[in-house]
């Protein structure tokens, strides 16, 4: 099924970058700061294959063998980041978490 509503914003440039290494890097002021202060929308698109901040948190968790992105997931939560948008594949955090 389809997920109703707009579209994640596309945000290809310094902030979002800046958002997805955060992400990456676990720095989770930046990552808040970056969404709170430089107004990156939470569930802005960061990769090519249309990742939101969500996706990539549980794909660095998986590919790392890390648990330690929680709190990055958590604070991207409180910032209203859907765990529900697809891809451009159609995949949801829970299909890159399987």
């Amino acid at each position: 099924a389809k997920q109703s509503g707009p579209p994640p914003p596309r945000q290809m440039d310094d902030r979002a970058a800046a958002l997805l290494k955060a992400i990456e890097a676990k720095w989770m002021g930046v990552t808040s700061r970056t969404i709170s202060r430089e107004g990156v929308d939470a569930n802005t698109v960061l990769t090519a294959a249309g990742e939101t901040g969500v996706h990539a948190c549980i794909r660095f968790q998986g590919e790392r063998n890390d648990p330690y992105y929680e709190p990055e997931l958590r604070c991207l939560l409180r910032h209203g980041a859907s765990p529900n948008v697809r891809t451009d594949t159609g995949s949801t955090p829970a299909h890159v978490a399987a």
